[in-house]
């Protein structure tokens, strides 16, 4: 147990042997010219841990309508897996998440209505003009993409499913009602049907 506490001493306290590695390593290089050392950045790599701010600009970036993916390729943001784990450790920022991908729906809803508004380009021909059918089905394949996207970000809003339900979308209440039978009315509508056979 003795070495073990003098070894770990040892590496606490670096002694006169860390001080002659030094000067050996600087040995024979002429006096001014020295060793460049670079200054350490002050940050180095992706941020992972969570804070507050940095968690509020990925879920602006994310509501206005950017992928995770292209968000998180941008070096001042985390990558996806620790996204991921924010999402499942903290409630807040899960519910803050959940909140920025459907407000991104919306963003994509009125994208798609953008590409409505642009202007078709007009095709010259022989028979007159037309409009181009290329741009037109490129226009009709944007649009229902970012109708299909906003579907599965915002299913409540955009879906096409729709959902029936009882109060609180709850179970439908089916309670039976009995009419009585209207007995004048059976025995007229049978006269008349005895009478047509006749």
């Amino acid at each position: 147990m003795k070495k073990a506490k003098k070894s770990r001493e040892a590496v606490k306290k670096p002694g006169k042997r860390a001080a002659k590695i030094t000067q050996d390593a600087t040995a024979g290089i002429p006096e001014g010219e020295g060793i460049k050392v670079s200054e350490p950045s002050k940050k180095r790599g992706r941020p992972i841990l969570y804070s507050q701010n940095l968690a509020s600009e990925f879920c602006c970036r994310i509501a206005d309508g950017a992928s995770e993916r292209k968000v998180c390729e941008s070096e001042d943001m985390p990558d996806r897996k620790t996204i991921q784990r924010w999402v499942e450790s903290n409630e807040d920022f899960c519910r803050q998440y959940a909140r920025a991908r459907e407000e991104r729906g919306w963003t994509l809803a009125e994208a798609a209505l953008a590409v409505c508004d642009e202007a078709v380009p007009l095709v010259e021909t022989q028979h007159g003009k037309y409009y181009d059918a290329g741009a037109v089905a490129n226009k009709r394949l944007r649009v229902d993409t970012l109708k299909w996207f906003a579907s599965k970000l915002a299913p409540k809003v955009f879906g096409e499913k729709v959902q029936v339900g009882g109060p609180g979308n709850g179970p439908i209440q089916i309670t039976p009602q009995v009419i009585p039978p209207d007995y004048a009315k059976l025995q007229e509508l049978a006269a008349k049907y005895v009478a047509r056979k006749e």
